[in-house]
């Protein structure tokens, strides 16, 4: 007769955890599985998904579960204070091909890590033995988590990638330039209340490369204010004729009557446009010094000092790559005012030797794609070059606008792709993180446009008078720092004394003129002259609905 053995006796069989139940080597305490629910198991494996370590815990394993849940919430909560306290860190980070890299490894590892965690929790909290359906159904949770995860993460690696490549490719190649400014990184408006930005769109022709040069059609100073984030966009035609240089330049005397043939000032060969090829044929390149972009350098001086403004950078936007950026954006919106014709040309006595393939009458909100933008930003066929300016200046407007943080993530590797192809500067990328921020306030702030054309500022295409022309773009722009100036004062109090001090402050500088087109239009007034066209007015405003009578 067997006798009766004490509990613990060593002849008495012990429940042993199955081999694979400590995956993490945790207590040897933890909950039986026979005794979980599947459901629990499936409702800590998302909670665990969503804040790692937490299932873990769950499951017994405390010490794995303990050191991934606090690398994770360091990590939230690092980037959280980053962004809220140290966003410099970011907007460095961003521009900083080697970090990009790094970060884009990083999300990599910890991608994988990751869902090595969310497979692991699982496994440790499903109930043992599972059944086939609960085995189905984990499977297949854990494969939707595990995408979920190496979506976004894979998605923001890529990103990474595109940006350092984009900002290497750009602004990290041979970009030797003979007029650049030199800036302090480290706090580059200390003493620099403007920066001037040269903005220059054209193609370089069939098959060929921008670097090769191109006929500059586009030609457009942004001239920002580094504190406020106001900005006045000075475009000149490209007609212009008789283009001076600096009398200090090395291109003076070669040019001491400006850029002109002396006899015709329609010769095309002697216009602005043609400023970014032509001047090396008679100079040769090498006459301001180690630059990697001439062409650039010679429309700095030039147009510099055609407006009286020390230009500090140039961006040289190829069009047809911008036809990729607009698409990568889904389009731009902007308002017709006057019959514009989508493709077609005319010979050099007006006549129309190709038909265009579409007319746009006057309508609001008109969405056009890449094509059809560049195809509306060239359009003169109908009517002269200075229609055409202001298409070009909403047609960059609209781009602002459409511009939402959303869209360029989303579509950002094409738009980084046409970026690489069809972008030249001379910014250096240690300027990049403070130009970021101040690219924010240019986007909220006061936007001015002066077309520069027939009666405005002095202007005529044939023989423009620059003295006036630069005292006029002082005038504007001492006209706008007055506005914002009294649209700080008016926001931040109410008070008389702050509306006395805008009052002064306004009637210390010239006020608007007969050839200042207000900073509001009804639609039912459209501007109907020229001057009142290229005269200097909100671009907003001059690129809202305002109708004109077919020409």
């Amino acid at each position: 007769m067997p006798r009766n053995r004490a509990p613990g006796h060593a002849g008495v069989a012990r429940r042993v955890a199955p081999p694979d139940s400590q995956p993490f080597g945790g207590s040897s305490r933890a909950p039986v599985r026979a005794n979980r629910s599947f459901s629990v198991a499936v409702l800590f494996t998302i909670v665990g998904t969503a804040l790692p370590g937490l299932g873990l815990l769950r499951a017994g394993h405390r010490r794995a579960g303990t050191i991934v849940l606090t690398c994770a919430l360091i990590l939230v909560g690092g980037i959280a204070a980053i962004a809220a306290f140290r966003r410099q860190w970011l907007l460095d980070a961003a521009v900083n091909p080697t970090v990009l890299v790094g970060i884009a490894a990083f999300l990599l590892i910890a991608g994988l890590t990751w869902g090595v965690v969310v497979v692991a929790t699982h496994l440790s909290l499903r109930p043992r033995p599972a059944t086939t359906s609960q085995r189905a159904i984990g499977a297949a949770l854990v494969g939707v988590l595990v995408f979920a995860i190496a979506a976004p993460v894979g998605f923001a690696a890529q990103l990474s990638l595109s940006q350092a490549s984009l900002v290497q490719t750009v602004f990290g190649g041979d970009n030797t330039t003979a007029t650049t400014t030199k800036i302090d990184a480290a706090d580059p408006w200390k003493d620099k209340s403007r920066l001037n930005i040269l903005l220059l769109g054209g193609d370089s022709g069939d098959g060929r490369k921008v670097s090769l040069g191109a006929r500059t059609d586009t030609v457009i100073v942004a001239s920002i204010d580094t504190h406020t984030g106001a900005t006045a966009l000075f475009q000149l035609p490209r007609q212009t004729a008789r283009m001076p240089f600096p009398k200090d330049s090395p291109l003076y005397p070669f040019y001491p009557k400006g850029f002109y043939d002396g006899s015709n000032p329609d010769n095309e060969e002697f216009t602005l446009n043609a400023e970014y090829d032509n001047v090396a044929q008679k100079t040769g390149r090498t006459i301001l010094g180690p630059t990697s972009n001439f062409g650039a350098d010679v429309l700095k001086l030039s147009v510099g000092e055609a407006l009286g403004l020390k230009l500090d950078y140039y961006v040289f936007v190829n069009l047809d790559g911008f036809v990729t950026i607009i698409d990568a954006l889904g389009g731009i919106e902007v308002n017709v005012n006057w019959t514009v014709a989508i493709g077609g040309n005319k010979d050099a006595q007006g006549r129309i030797t190709v038909k265009p393939v579409a007319i746009l009458q006057p309508e609001a909100n008109v969405h056009l794609d890449g094509t059809w933008a560049l195809a509306y930003a060239r359009s003169r066929l109908l009517h002269d070059d200075y229609y055409r300016n202001v298409q070009q200046r909403c047609v960059i407007n609209a781009v602002l606008q459409s511009a939402e943080p959303a869209k360029v993530l989303a579509n950002y590797e094409s738009i980084a792709r046409a970026g690489k192809t069809s972008i030249m500067t001379d910014v250096p990328s240690a300027l990049l993180p403070t130009l970021a921020e101040l690219a924010a306030k240019i986007k909220g702030g006061n936007l001015q446009s002066v077309g520069f054309m027939d009666g405005v500022g002095g202007y005529h295409y044939a023989n423009p008078n620059f003295d006036e022309m630069r005292e006029y773009v002082q005038k504007v722009i001492a006209d706008q720092a007055a506005t914002v100036s009294a649209s700080t004062a008016a926001s931040a109090s109410a008070t008389p004394s702050a509306s006395t001090s805008a009052t002064s402050a306004a009637a210390t500088t010239p006020s608007a003129t007969a050839t200042t087109a207000p900073t509001t239009q009804s639609a039912t007034t459209p501007a109907a002259t020229k001057t009142a066209m290229g005269a200097a007015q909100d671009l907003t405003d001059q690129c809202a609905f305002h109708p004109m009578a077919a020409k």
